[in-house]
């Protein structure tokens, strides 16, 4: 995760999360994932990604 912007305590930020790989390694598939927490007016506050096993 990386900070981009300052999330107001009031701010009502939203989280989405989004699949861009689904990928077998050693015999266990895994999906990677693109992060984004954004607040009602667009400002992107965090951003990341992540790989979970499925």
């Amino acid at each position: 995760m990386r900070f981009a912007a300052i999330t107001p305590v009031l701010g009502q930020p939203s989280a989405t999360g989004t699949v861009v790989a689904i990928e077998e390694v050693d015999s266990e598939r895994r999906a990677t994932l693109e992060l984004v927490v954004a607040l009602p007016d667009g400002t992107i506050t965090l951003t990341g990604d992540a790989v979970v096993a499925l």
